[in-house]
């Protein structure tokens, strides 16, 4: 994969292996990028607090979003009370 871009910083590591499940259901291929540690005002947060980077090529980013929104709004809809 080459020219990747970020599409969406997920909370943990189970969101995003989700999320690229998904998209790859969909034929988007995504990678998973953990947070590498960052300074924030002179304080060091590592990983799991950064959260986890999906990362997909420029070209696939626009449809990428789509997916997601599209799954988004479907389970919204979806009435989780009926068996």
């Amino acid at each position: 994969m080459t020219g990747l871009v970020h599409l969406k910083t997920c909370l943990n590591e189970i969101e995003a292996h989700i999320v690229k499940g998904a998209l790859g259901a969909y034929g988007v291929a995504a990678v998973v990028r953990q947070g590498d540690g960052k300074s924030i005002n002179n304080l060091s947060i590592q990983g799991d607090l950064i959260g986890f980077t999906i990362l997909v090529e420029a070209a696939e980013v626009e449809t990428a979003k789509e997916i997601l929104q599209r799954l988004e709004d479907e389970s919204k809809t979806t009435d989780r009370s009926k068996p």
